[in-house]
């Protein structure tokens, strides 16, 4: 300040506190006197630029009302800041805002604040016409002196376009962000934002930027350049519109220290009281609160204006979390500073709840400790239901293949620490399939559900049980002072799911095949015991279904054998292994070779030719039937047609090849017969695509449809094993069959057993009233041969009319035999000759 002594008294109210001198110096045209109660207790003005009348009439109103509204909110907490901050503002002006005139008109001032002389009390406020700052045009001295006072601005100023990008950054944001002033310009401001404060800031900051013209505060948290997390007073104003600026003017203070030292600003206050966090203030000595927000006051049950020392803060924690915050979150904070962890809570209403606790102790001011605590009970349920989604089968509810795993390696561990067995029990429906296409998956997964909650009862308490995969579930049986308790747990499986269940208005029957295998002395691994109980399952279903079957070693090795084979199977097609021979078809009345019927053998490396029965099943295990399937086809059509070219003397001979259901489930299976007749040049009606009567019955809509497809083409089915199965004329009638094979079992007792006579001759009968072909398979004495024409069968093949043969020698065959019409019974199987 000047020493000189001021010209003359200075127009207006007088102002305590305020001495001619330090108004002389200034160049300001209007002085205000704010006292404690932040009302105007004096004004003077100079050159009066700014009220523009009575300076008396300002004496009395609220300092803030003088301003416009928009710029009330941050000149509060700026002269609050200084008031109560311990540190007088000085210098240049602290923020630029706008006096409203008593004509109404709001004109720009640039205001600073300055301490009254004791005795009196409150601050003077100095505002100087900022006019020529804010109207000025690019160039004049109006904006050199605006960029001046900005370059020299305690406050953080800048300009981010409307999606938050830095256009324009004042020195002050270089400190403030840790990050060199040149870097700044092209970044997103949201990159300082506090990961826990993204979505708030960034709905306020969209807010503002959708209205032109709007302004509008913000406190929170910035990650500094070095990582280092500082709280910034922000208010943004939308200057889109604004020629001159075209951005939106952002300015903010660091205020890190002010919430260190507990000097919080009214805003933050706010969010103390509004927030559902937990905050409390925890005497040292007591462990009494001497401090909470709202929320706490209402989780302990504290009224409004209740007395917080009559409630202790560990009152409301779970006896175990009592402990934990005795042993531990004390001592850690008192050395540490700070703990945070989880803690579980029963409130004043009785809801429990588990709280993400973080402690602080103050220790350079009273040693307080200040707690806040978050209700994460919805987020800690969110976890466990995820968790227990993961771990368990979303249908039944039971443990999945992955914690049945995890649960049966750590109780093979225990066995075999503590030198005990266990067991596990591997069961299966049987024929699940049929209920889920007859009745529907909806339907399948009612009898799941139902089975899976008798497979629980049938057991004991502590026993394991898990959904495998599909219809397949496992027990896990511990504890097992006798190795047959395991079979007898098994035994009672069965007939607890053989009970009836209800599904749509219908009675559902299920069996179930059960596979037990005891853990092997030491072993840790579950996969082998799993794979033990699988192989003595499938020993169940191979000897009859719905039935218990114990693991042995043989099975063991089956199971290796069934490996190794399905290894070189899947080699076999690629090395020409798969070969096809044909078995000669006659016509019964005149003995004539009239089909062939195409018939898949392996010329296994090591163990010669294989019969069908030795691998077909494993093929069809694996999907590697698909494959097979479709080149035996493509080679039969092939053979016979070069074959019928060699000798046209035969005829038109005809092909039937076996497709498999895996191959008739095919959606391209009718296009790739169409692709093979087209290729090979054999006529439709000369192939026969040969199936089973049990096959046809799996699905019989698609069945329908696709034998249909079929009989577009030109194509004959053939029914294989008719009699076996347990279709119905019904269902029989909508299938467009043209033969019907009569099973070799029934073919076995002709003239011998009364009962298979009776039924080959039924179904020769059927087929006639049909209109179709019947023929008889597995024809291998002359008894049977004689039967077979006097019931009137139309076709034959077995042993006795001739045996498989390869391609090469097929031709010899038909060859040696006589035409048809030189025919009168057949000729003599090739092995007689």
């Amino acid at each position: 300040m000047s020493p000189e002594t001021p010209p003359g008294p200075l127009p207006g109210v007088p102002l305590p506190g305020v001495t001619a001198r330090a108004l002389i110096d200034t160049t300001s045209d209007l002085y205000i006197t704010v006292g404690p109660d932040a009302r105007i207790t004096g004004a003077a003005a100079r050159i009066d630029r700014l009220w523009r009348g009575p300076l008396a009439d300002l004496v009395g109103r609220e300092a803030l009302s003088v301003l416009h509204p928009d710029d009330r909110e941050l000149a509060a907490s700026e002269l609050a800041a200084f008031m109560f901050g311990g540190e007088p503002i000085s210098g240049d002006a602290e923020f630029l805002g706008r006096i409203i005139g008593a004509d109404g008109v709001a004109r720009w001032a640039a205001i600073q604040a300055g301490e009254l002389e004791p005795p009196a009390e409150g601050i003077v406020v100095i505002a100087r016409d900022a006019h020529e700052l804010v109207s000025g045009q690019p160039g004049d001295a109006g904006e050199a002196r605006l960029r001046a006072l900005i370059e020299h601005a305690p406050s953080v100023v800048e300009v981010l376009d409307a999606q938050g990008v830095i256009l324009w950054a004042g020195p002050g944001a270089e400190q403030a962000r840790g990050v060199p002033r040149g870097e700044l310009v092209g970044t997103s401001s949201a990159r300082f934002t506090h990961p826990d404060d993204a979505d708030e800031a960034n709905a306020w900051f969209r807010a503002v930027a959708a209205r032109p013209g709007a302004s509008d505060r913000y406190f929170g948290r910035m990650i500094r350049g070095d990582g280092q997390v500082a709280w910034v007073d922000a208010t943004i104003t939308n200057r889109l519109d604004d020629p001159a600026v075209r951005g939106i003017v952002a300015n903010f203070h660091d205020v890190t220290d002010l919430v260190r030292s507990r000097r919080v600003s009214d805003r933050l206050g706010r969010v103390v009281e509004r927030t559902t966090d937990l905050v409390l203030v925890i005497d040292p000595d007591s462990g009494l609160p001497v401090e909470a927000n709202p929320a706490a006051r209402s989780f302990w049950g504290i009224p409004p204006d209740g007395d917080l020392a009559t409630v202790h803060w560990g009152s409301a924690l779970t006896p175990q979390a009592f402990d934990i915050a005795a042993s531990e979150v004390i001592p850690v904070a008192s050395e540490r500073g700070t703990w945070t962890g989880e803690l579980d809570a029963v409130s004043a209403s009785g809801r429990a709840v588990t709280m993400s606790v973080h402690v602080e102790r103050h220790t350079e001011s009273d040693g307080a400790y200040a707690v806040v605590a978050r209700d994460i009970s919805e987020r800690k349920a969110f976890e466990a239901r995820l968790a227990h989604e993961a771990t368990h089968d979303p249908l039944t509810g039971l443990p999945n293949r992955a914690l049945l795993v995890d649960r049966l390696e750590h109780a093979l561990a225990r066995a075999a620490r503590s030198d005990q067995q266990l067991a596990v029990i591997f069961c299966d429906l049987d024929h699940f399939k049929v209920i889920n296409d007859s009745l529907g998956h909806g339907a399948g997964d009612v009898v799941l559900r139902a089975v899976a909650e008798r497979l629980v009862a049938s057991v004991r308490p502590g026993d394991t049980v898990a959904r495998f995969g599909g219809d397949e579930l496992v027990v896990v049986c511990e504890d097992l002072d006798d190795p047959g308790l395991a079979a007898s747990i098994a035994d009672r499986i069965g007939p607890a799911i053989a009970e009836p269940i209800h599904v749509a208005g219908a009675e559902v029957f299920v069996t179930v095949s059960c596979g037990v295998a005891l853990s092997r002395p030491g072993s840790t691994i579950a996969e082998e015991i799993l794979g033990d109980a699988d192989a003595a399952m499938y020993r169940a279903k191979a000897t009859g279904r719905a039935r218990v079957a114990r693991f042995d070693r043989s099975m063991r090795d089956e199971a290796v054998a069934r490996l190794d084979l399905e290894g070189s199977l899947r080699r076999a097609l690629d090395r020409h292994e798969i070969r096809v021979h044909y078995q000669p078809i006659v016509d019964v009345a005149s003995g004539a070779i009239v089909a062939v019927e195409a018939l898949a053998r392996w010329e296994h490396p090591e163990r010669g030719l294989l019969a069908p029965g030795e691998w077909i099943g494993l093929a069809e295990d694996t999907g590697l039937i698909v494959p097979i399937g479709g080149w035996i086809l493509d080679q039969a059509c092939r053979q016979v047609q070069r074959g019928q070219a060699t000798l046209p003397g035969l005829g038109e001979l005809e092909v039937s090849v076996n497709v498999s259901g895996r191959q008739l489930g095919q959606v391209s299976f009718v296009a790739e017969v169409e692709r093979v007749l087209a290729v090979t040049g054999l006529a439709p009606s000369r192939l026969g695509i040969e199936l089973t009567e049990s096959l046809l019955m799996d699905d019989v809509d698609r069945s329908a449809a696709t034998l249909g497809a079929l009989k577009d083409l030109g194509v004959q089915v053939v029914v294989d094993d008719f009699g076996t199965g347990y279709s119905s004329l019904s269902y029989l009638r909508r299938f467009p069959v043209d033969q019907l094979k009569v099973d070799r079992s029934f073919v076995d007792g002709l003239g011998t057993d009364a009962d298979d006579t009776a039924i080959a001759a039924l179904i020769v009968a059927l087929a006639r009233t049909l209109g179709l072909r019947s023929v008889a398979e597995g024809v291998e004495t002359e008894v049977q041969l004689a039967e077979v024409r006097r019931l009137g069968v139309d076709r034959a093949q077995g042993y006795l009319l001739g045996r498989p043969q390869p391609p090469e020698r097929l031709g010899d065959v038909l060859a040696e035999l006589t035409t048809p019409n030189e025919r009168s019974a057949p000729a003599p199987p090739p092995s007689a000759r």
